[in-house]
């Protein structure tokens, strides 16, 4: 029988269990190039992708499991109920201050984790216009964001591929103290 460690509940176990069996190491094409897996969203007109290690779960918006958040920053779009655990969900258009836009039926929502991903271990749900899909990216073809790319997230993005899908650093984006909501100051 393996030996537990003090104060790690059963719940933490199984995430650091889970992120262990995700940390695989890259892929690398025979030309030396990273390929890395991503899920791939969009926001308004925007592209993001966020790599596919931090990216628990992908559920399409549900009625009846949705609540607005009153007095919450405009980014906050509301908390979601999965399995029993509740998360806040984001929304990036909001948070780079684009253009509000209408939730519709085909928005989903990405449960993203930092934990055991080297970060303070944030968990949130963040708002994608329509059904996200996994994709590869190929680590030479980033390029840094051109000024198109919204200033709010300048400092929180790996890169941005020719096809303008922005590949985001979720783990400093979920770090950024302006994503860090408090009852009290």
């Amino acid at each position: 029988m393996a030996e537990r460690e003090p104060g790690v509940t059963a719940e933490q176990r199984v995430l650091d269990d889970r992120a262990r069996a995700l940390a695989v190491p890259r892929r690398v094409e025979e030309d030396g190039s990273e390929i890395r897996d991503v899920v791939a969203f969009a926001v308004g007109a925007e592209r993001y992708a966020i790599e596919i290690g931090f990216v628990r779960e992908v559920r399409p918006l549900e009625k009846g499991v949705f609540c607005r958040v009153p007095c919450a920053p405009p980014f906050v779009v509301g908390i979601v109920n999965v399995r029993g655990r509740i998360f806040g969900v984001l929304d990036l258009g909001a948070y780079c201050g684009l253009a509000p836009r209408p939730l519709t039926e085909s928005a989903h929502i990405l449960i993203v984790s930092t934990s055991g991903q080297g970060s303070a271990g944030r968990e949130t749900g963040i708002l994608a216009d329509g059904k996200p899909e996994n994709q590869r990216i190929r680590g030479d073809r980033l390029r840094p964001p051109p000024e198109a790319v919204s200033a709010g997230l300048q400092g929180f993005i790996h890169g941005v591929t020719e096809e303008m899908l922005v590949f985001l650093d979720i783990g400093r984006l979920l770090d950024d103290p302006k994503m860090i909501v408090r009852d009290r100051e």
